[in-house]
């Protein structure tokens, strides 16, 4: 009986061999954000995508990204003139275009939640822009994980999802 206990306890912790937890929040956004620019993805993940990335984010956020991506795929089929909601740009940082670097920086840590303050920037044209934008974490299941991401962006762009990821994805259901 205890040999059948071994084995599930083993199989539980299968999918997360060979990948240390952040130990920090700083730690968690960076390997966010480390894992994110390797994919290289614009808007709404697709599944694929999302796959890649969820590992390192809060059950509620991936709730909510997943329930946006049934959203999205009605409206486009609704709607399939039009480009249909959250389909391109950033929506983890506060630029359309995404970022060349990033460096967790200030931690503010209350509790099972943290906001880091995250350096970007973003090179193009032989031109570097800079801004900063909050990565809100929560420590779920005993580990930091990306639940938010707020932006605070520079005078002269934008990603076009607001203020909050959160905000940005939660929808009225509405095309």
């Amino acid at each position: 009986m205890s040999f059948l206990l071994v084995i599930t306890v083993g199989m539980a912790v299968v999918p997360h061999a060979g990948r240390q937890d952040p130990a920090t929040p700083a730690e968690a956004v960076k390997a966010f954000y480390a894992g994110y620019a390797a994919k290289s993805f614009s808007g709404l993940p697709h599944e694929a995508e999302l796959a890649a990335v969820s590992p390192r984010m809060s059950a509620g956020l991936l709730k909510l990204l997943r329930a946006a991506a049934i959203i999205q795929a009605r409206c486009i089929k609704a709607h399939p003139d039009d480009k249909g909601p959250w389909v391109e740009g950033d929506m983890f940082t506060s630029n359309f275009e995404g970022f060349t670097t990033f460096e967790p920086d200030s931690v503010q840590v209350t509790g099972l939640k943290a906001v880091v303050l995250v350096r970007f920037s973003y090179a193009e044209s032989g031109k570097t822009f800079k801004w900063g934008d909050r990565a809100v974490v929560v420590k779920e299941a005993g580990r930091w994980v990306l639940d938010d991401v707020r932006d605070r962006p520079a005078k002269g762009f934008t990603s076009g999802f607001g203020s909050s990821l959160r905000r940005s994805v939660a929808s009225d259901g509405k095309c």
